[in-house]
């Protein structure tokens, strides 16, 4: 083992040159706990700057800036890829919110704005266009998908309607033994809701609680209920069989 001596005012001091040695391949270890540490704690801002980027802006928060300072701010803010050319443009034309989304390529050319300006305005314009469809189709499908699942809530209703339908108007023979006529079921639910939209098996299993109905099979058997209904006068109420 390797010495390395000091001699101080008050006295010898003896460093083991291993011990240091140790230490600095610690430092140098990049599964070190001290690093590791550092390491997260970089990481972790990274993730905040990131996350903290404002997004390119919905034409309903375009549309409600009133002043051309506050519109290029947010534009800036976008990354849209506009330059400050682009800014003196909507500067010097007093462009605001509202008047920033009706410019086009043919409107900034008649005022003398050169080819590139226009190009990147309308660019940028279109892009905020195409976020707030994008935005929109997906609020669109949640409320479908929400929709369908509320309505499938009301299948054990929709099951007592059908039932009593049924039971009444297709039945070969009345009373407690006669059987229900599903061939005739099926066509005149095909009659209603068109060729090979459910399966007689499928009709059958809903009728006899052995299965509920899917996304897909729910709103042919609630048309047909609900034509069923109104032909009749409306006087079927839903009710538990035993």
């Amino acid at each position: 083992m390797h010495l390395f001596v000091m001699r101080l005012a008050d006295g010898v001091r003896i460093y083991y040159v291993n011990e240091l040695l140790s230490l600095i391949t610690n430092l140098s270890d990049p599964n070190n706990q001290f690093l590791r540490g550092t390491e997260t704690k970089t990481e972790n801002c990274e993730i905040i700057m990131s996350s903290s980027l404002p997004s390119i802006p919905s034409v309903e928060e375009v549309e409600n800036i009133s002043s051309t300072k506050d519109l290029i701010y947010r534009l800036k803010q976008s990354n849209l890829g506009l330059t400050e050319n682009d800014f003196d443009v909507l500067s010097y034309h007093k462009i605001i919110g509202r008047t920033f989304l009706m410019l086009t390529e043919e409107k900034l050319e008649s005022r003398g704005v050169k080819l590139g300006p226009s190009l990147n305005i309308v660019y940028s314009i279109n892009k905020i266009m195409e976020q707030s469809v994008k935005s929109t189709s997906t609020k669109t499908k949640r409320k479908s998908r929400v929709s369908v699942e509320d309505e499938l809530d009301d299948v054990d209703i929709l099951r007592e309607e059908f039932r009593e339908i049924v039971n009444e108007k297709f039945r070969t023979a009345p009373g407690l033994n006669s059987k229900i006529n599903f061939s005739l079921l099926l066509k005149d639910v095909y009659c209603v809701c068109g060729e090979d939209t459910i399966s007689g098996t499928t009709l059958r299993d809903f009728y006899s609680y052995n299965t509920n109905l899917s996304k897909h099979t729910y709103p042919i058997v609630r048309k047909w209920v609900e034509r069923k209904k109104r032909i009749y006068g409306n006087k079927y109420k839903a009710y538990t069989y035993q």
